[in-house]
């Protein structure tokens, strides 16, 4: 299991301090190609927090980052729960998961090689592990979706198909950014490729 903020993350000045250190994470991945460079020292600077205020939610800066980039890939593949409702067709549905999927791996690319030192050895317990989590509650919310439009699922009520799919994407993904593919649409395509049978298809060239 990935490692937890040491400070009760229910507590909304945690929270915020959170915040901060994740932003200011997010910051630097824009502005700088490697955030191998990044120290804690410069990140409090930026987060405006005190070193020790660090180390009371994080055991590590890999442990820091994990949890700002984890987070910014999980938000790409949120899908706004009005949109579900709207759609009436579960090949509707899959294209709205596809879409998510394409922003991902945009996001994948764009940081490349701030993602392969995340999946490299140094850092791949608490990202892969933190990312796994994230991307198997989406994938159970995607389940519950495609069951309520009618799609039989295995193993949905039991959590198989959605860790399944968790486990399954965050490989894929390591392995994107493991390559030097820059055919995005190429990369979603074959990723999407793997998805179990049950999953419907999108329209077609999707």
């Amino acid at each position: 299991m990935t490692q937890r903020p040491l400070r009760n993350p229910s507590d909304p000045r945690a929270a915020r301090t959170r915040a901060r250190i994740r932003g200011a994470i997010l910051d630097a991945a824009r502005t700088q190609d490697d955030l191998g460079d990044l120290t804690v020292a410069e990140l409090c600077r930026r987060a405006e927090v005190h070193r020790v205020t660090f180390y009371g939610h994080f055991p590590t800066l890999d442990d820091a980052i994990a949890d700002a980039l984890t987070s910014l890939v999980d938000d790409l593949g949120a899908i706004d729960e009005e949109r579900i409702r709207e759609a009436i067709y579960p090949a509707e549905l899959s294209q709205i998961y596809r879409a998510a999927l394409d922003a991902q791996v945009a996001e994948l690319a764009r940081h490349r090689e701030v993602y392969r030192r995340l999946f490299g050895a140094d850092a791949a317990h608490a990202f892969t592990a933190a990312l796994t989590d994230s991307l198997r509650e989406r994938a159970q919310l995607a389940i519950d979706a495609f069951t309520a439009a009618g799609i039989e699922v295995p193993g949905a009520g039991d959590g198989i198909a959605a860790r399944y799919l968790g486990a399954g994407i965050a490989a894929a993904f390591a392995s994107f950014v493991a390559s030097d593919e820059d055919d995005l649409p190429s990369a979603a395509r074959r990723i999407a490729a793997q998805l179990p049978r049950w999953w419907p298809e999108g329209p077609a060239g999707s």
